[in-house]
This record gives structure tokens, C-alpha cells and sequence, in this order.
């Protein structure tokens, strides 16, 4: 039986994940050009990203 991806088994996933989700997301938004993203909002864009995971697994 295979289990399917939901809302649920992603949370865990991110659970599992969180202490390295934040340097995978540094290199993704490193890819993005600085002229289309600073440096200080992929910082903001990183903290807001990590906040709402927290939220969403209190």
C-alpha cells in the first residue's frame, strides 16, 4: 500500500526536516538574482518562511 502525500504527511516531513530547511532554502533563493532579490529580502523571505512552518506545527 502507498501512502499518499497530504497536508498531514507533509507537516511531518517539515517536522523531520527542520533543522536543514533553512540552508535548502538559502540555496534556492541563492539561484535567484540580485537584481531581482536582495540579499535582505531573502533573508525576510527565509524568516517568514520558518515562522509560518513553526506556526503551522504548534
Amino acid at each position: 500500500m502507498a501512502i499518499r502525500s497530504t497536508p498531514w504527511t507533509s507537516l511531518a516531513t517539515w517536522e523531520r526536516k527542520e533543522g536543514c530547511v533553512q540552508s535548502e532554502i538559502w540555496d534556492i533563493l541563492e539561484r535567484v538574482p540580485s537584481e531581482r532579490m536582495s540579499d535582505i529580502c531573502k533573508q525576510f523571505t527565509i524568516e517568514l518562511l520558518l515562522t509560518n512552518q513553526r506556526r503551522l506545527l504548534e
